[in-house]
């Protein structure tokens, strides 16, 4: 019964769903043209039409509840869940009839006649990513554009000529529309706002001061352990004492004289890869520490050939004869005739002389590189290798063998400058063996004696 301002021809979308690659209904997805619901629920209404029971009248909650109905004529039940009947010409004819019984006939004049172009439009998936991805997505069908596009134009010029909003009825679909669109209008909005914001956004302008002073905190912000982000999580003994030598003074020395640890280097290298002319310093500090690992303590007495030792060690494959050629049998000779030797022999005599002995102990960050409050509660690892300790009177003695050239009389620069590092190796020690370090003894090949450490 309403007065149309102007009619409409054009065709639209009643009813929509989809289906499945298999041509099988999917739940929930059927929809009734929200307008010819709109008009039917307002039409067959026996109350008081207002603007108070409007918004009950034409809820979402109110609209679904009728499509649920519609929903359940296209679904079985299968155990516990419901699954999509195939949708055969019988089944979407008998949909269309019972939309037309239900709402077509309750809206439309008896004497117009209803022309159906097709019985449904819906969608059908090549595969599940495609209907995943158009799943619920209710603007973007073919029913609601047909809505917004026809039924809202035809709406629209009616407005125009401030003929159509007039009566309760009209109102009530300008109301459903309305309500519709409010959420898109206040996006829209917040949108066009902030595009005319950023046209003339003033650089110079502090806009939000919140806002301004919490980017400015994270831009400005410094991390307090910056220093930590660097620091390894295991580091070993030569490292560590790559970093005391950047702390102290290199002992300097006549460099045809040096047996240097400065780069020791415990990873041997394929003999291919050696220059064959010349074997380094590193290498020679190498070759000693060696033929000390394999010494026999049991045998040492004052007939004992060293120089034979070191041949029978390169016989046996310990190292080349030109790598035994360049070693110094004097100077074993020399730590024979230590005091710290002739120790060494009792307590290889009393089986407690110990050689090679690896550890890991956990070091505090700031307490290696010495940065305090730089490096927060970072701990790290130090592993090495002990050159030798042995018990005597319930306690531990240390030793470790230095091949640095160190002029005579420079013995405490050489206790100086390895202080730290056998500091490291007694807190392994007691760690490991229970007991106390009561000496932490450093055998220097270069000086011919022992040098003891504080």
């Amino acid at each position: 019964n309403i007065e149309l301002p102007e009619k409409n021809d054009k065709s639209i979308c009643l009813i929509g769903l989809k289906c499945d690659e298999r041509g099988k209904y999917i739940s929930d997805s059927i929809q009734l043209s929200p307008l010819v619901w709109g008009i039917y629920r307002i039409s067959t209404d026996l109350g008081e039409l207002t603007r108070e029971n409007m918004a009950d009248l034409l809820s979402i909650d109110a609209y679904q509840s009728d499509m649920q109905l519609l929903n359940d004529q296209l679904v079985e039940q299968e155990g516990n869940t419901k699954t999509g009947m195939v949708l055969t010409a019988d089944l979407l004819d008998s949909v269309k009839k019972g939309v037309e019984k239900k709402y077509l006939e309750k809206i439309i004049r008896k004497e117009e006649k209803i022309n159906w172009e097709c019985i449904m439009i819906y969608r059908r998936y090549q595969n599940e990513d495609t209907k995943a991805k158009d799943a619920d997505v209710f603007h973007d069908s073919d029913l609601a554009n047909s809505f917004f596009v026809d039924d809202l134009h035809m709406v629209e010029k009616a407005l125009k000529n401030k003929t159509f909003g007039q009566k309760t009825f009209e109102q009530a679909i300008l109301d459903y529309i309305i309500g519709i669109y409010a959420e898109e209008k206040q996006e829209l909005e917040r949108s066009l706002n902030n595009y005319n914001l950023l046209k003339n956004w003033d650089i110079q302008t502090v806009y939000n001061e919140n806002l301004y002073k919490e980017i400015e905190r994270q831009l400005n912000y410094k991390y307090p352990y910056y220093s930590g982000q660097k620091i390894p999580v295991k580091i070993s003994v030569t490292e560590i004492k790559r970093i005391a030598e950047q702390k102290a003074e290199i002992i300097a020395g006549d460099e045809d004289n040096i047996l240097t640890e400065r780069n020791y280097d415990i990873t041997p290298k394929a003999r291919f890869m050696k220059d064959s002319s010349k074997i380094s310093n590193a290498e020679k500090g190498t070759l000693y520490h060696l033929v000390m690992e394999h010494l026999p303590y049991g045998k040492l007495n004052d007939e004992f050939d060293f120089k034979g030792f070191i041949t029978e060690m390169a016989d046996s494959g310990y190292m080349t004869e030109e790598e035994a050629s360049v070693i110094d049998t004097r100077k074993f000779i020399a730590f024979y005739k230590s005091s710290i030797c002739r120790r060494m022999c009792m307590a290889q005599e009393n089986g407690t002389l110990k050689r090679e002995q690896p550890f890991i102990i956990g070091l505090k960050a700031e307490e290696l590189y010495n940065m305090p409050g730089n490096m927060g509660e970072e701990t790290i690892l130090m592993q090495g290798i002990i050159d030798a300790f042995f018990e005597e009177d319930g306690e531990i003695v240390l030793v470790d063998y230095k091949t640095d050239f160190v002029k005579r009389g420079s013995s405490s620069e050489l206790a100086d400058k390895y202080s730290q590092q056998l500091g490291y190796y007694a807190r392994a020690l007691s760690n490991i063996t229970g007991k106390k370090v009561k000496e932490k003894v450093i055998y220097s090949f270069a000086l011919g004696e022992e040098v003891f450490v504080e």
